[in-house]
């Protein structure tokens, strides 16, 4: 392999490395998202609950 092959496959597997990082950051920020979701629904229901008991 020359040094020109080389360096490209060394790019090519920094790129990807990089893409995988990305995506696992898009993925833990739409796992954050839900979580908050959930978590308001149930802070909602709770307060509900609340209320109802007077």
């Amino acid at each position: 392999m020359s040094q020109t092959q080389l360096a490209a496959q060394l790019q090519t597997t920094a790129n990807i490395d990089k893409i995988k990082h990305a995506w696992r950051i898009v993925k833990a920020r739409e796992r954050q998202e839900r979580i908050r979701e959930r978590l308001e629904d149930a802070q909602e229901l709770n307060f509900d609950d609340l209320q109802g008991e007077h």
